[in-house]
């Protein structure tokens, strides 16, 4: 009888077997693990819209609120079209303080020193937003409501120059004026203040996929890629804050940059804010119709509920206003939802 040999070792055919089932599963985890352009666009997304949501919850019942610092590059090119990264923003409190007496204000403008009580006088250089206040008999009279009107420009460390915003369709018959209080003896009383501050840059909320970017040339407010805010490539670094009942309190250019860099004065906006998410390759190339891509969503921020929705591109061959209209017509749509 011939004995019984026990094999100790796989036969060529069966190791060639095992590696293959080894090298399919290895390629569906790497396919997993590294989605295409679609995928990475779907990714982008659904991280920005947690982020803002975020935001938004840390906002709330925070007298400061809180920001969103959306990144891009500082030179103009094709860095300051895109946006890459996406950073949380620390809103430092109000400045307060008191401003000197006065009774009238000219239709241009008019200097009024102010004296802060919890920052320094330089500090005004970063405060973006002012409201003014009272005092009568040592009982605090309510912050009046921010004046469409007014803006914070040129601060130094000796005061402030109150004057008229550019944007606002304003006039001498038109203009509402902070209102002193009156002393005892019929005299105005000095005003209180409160200066609101731009964010400044915390920790890193998102970074997106290196095929993806969100398309700076075609976000913004408003249909109309050239103006000021309808289109924000080479403007810096743009914040969204919120505010602490969770509304959108501003839109900000130039976060970053230098005081002197800030052109634009923050808006308080009443129109939807629409992100552009898609493939940083359609960036890239200049020749590529931006707003043609099919992959390509649009995230909206809706001004006064802070509510974020996603939708896809409507192709447009055309990239002016009607075209860009039209290509978010499924996200104003879903924006408009439930105003």
């Amino acid at each position: 009888m011939m004995p019984l040999r026990h094999r100790t070792a796989f036969t060529l055919v069966e190791l060639l077997v095992v590696t293959s089932i080894m090298a399919v599963f290895l390629g569906l985890v790497l396919s997993g693990a590294k989605p295409g352009t679609n995928g990475q666009i779907r990714q982008a997304a659904q991280s920005l819209v947690s982020v803002l949501t975020s935001a938004q919850s840390r906002a709330l019942g925070n007298r400061a609120g809180s920001a969103v610092i959306f990144e891009s590059g500082t030179a103009a090119g094709v860095a300051a079209s895109m946006c890459i990264r996406v950073s949380n923003g620390d809103v430092p409190p109000f400045i307060t303080g008191t401003a000197g007496t006065f009774t009238s204000l000219t239709p241009n403008s008019a200097t009024i020193p102010l004296t802060p009580t919890n920052a320094d006088a330089a500090d005004l250089q970063h405060g973006y937003k002012i409201q003014f206040g009272g005092a009568a008999s040592g009982a605090s009279v309510p912050y009046q409501p921010p004046s469409p009107w007014l803006s914070l420009a040129a601060p130094v460390a000796s005061g402030a120059t109150v004057s008229f915003r550019t944007s606002a369709s304003q006039a001498l018959t038109n203009t509402v004026w902070p209102e002193p209080t009156k002393a005892v003896g019929g005299g105005s009383n000095p005003f209180d203040f409160q200066v609101a501050r731009y964010p400044l840059k915390a920790d890193v909320a998102a970074e997106f996929p290196k095929a993806v970017a969100v398309d700076l040339r075609y976000s913004g407010i408003g249909d109309d890629p050239t103006t000021a805010w309808g289109g924000l490539a080479n403007d810096g670094a743009i914040a969204l804050v919120f505010d602490s009942i969770g509304g959108v309190d501003a839109l900000m250019q130039q976060v970053l940059g230098e005081a002197s860099m800030r052109t634009n004065q923050p808006i308080d906006p009443v129109q939807p804010f629409y992100l552009l998410v898609t493939a940083r390759s359609e960036i890239d190339d200049s020749t590529f119709p931006a707003l043609s891509s099919p992959k390509a969503l649009w995230i909206a921020v809706h001004p006064q509920t802070g509510r974020v929705t996603v939708a896809s591109n409507v192709v447009q061959s055309g990239t002016d206003a009607t075209a860009l209209r039209a290509a978010r017509a499924k996200a104003r749509a879903l924006a408009t939802i439930g105003k």
